[in-house]
Formats: C-alpha cells, structure tokens, sequence
C-alpha cells in the first residue's frame, strides 16, 4: 500500500476548515489534526491548527 500527502495547511484556530476535515471523500483517506504556529504563552495553547490530509494512491 502507498500513501501521498498532497496538503498540509495551518489555519487559525478560528478558521479552523470543519467542513473540509470531516467531510467524507469517497475514498481512502486520513487526516491529522495537530497543534501549529506561534505559543501563546497567555493561555498555553498554540494558535493554530495543522491540518494533514494523506490519501491511498496505489497498493505497493
């Protein structure tokens, strides 16, 4: 099995792309959802968001 990542955007915890990440895609798909960008020191929490999308493209 071989897998690709075509995309990996950071957004703002406030534009965080919900509609993107759980929509289903008809295939073989996953997404990773991490912590990303700058450290808010205030309230302990990065600011963004990292979103991973890796796709099936072809068994190996």
């Amino acid at each position: 099995m071989r897998g690709g990542l075509p995309r990996r955007p950071r957004r703002g915890k406030d534009r965080f792309p919900g509609d993107q990440v759980y929509a289903d895609p008809g295939r073989a798909e996953l997404r990773l959802i991490t912590c990303g960008g700058a450290f808010d020191t205030g309230t302990r929490h990065y600011v963004d968001n990292t979103v991973i999308y890796a796709r099936l493209v072809g068994k190996g």
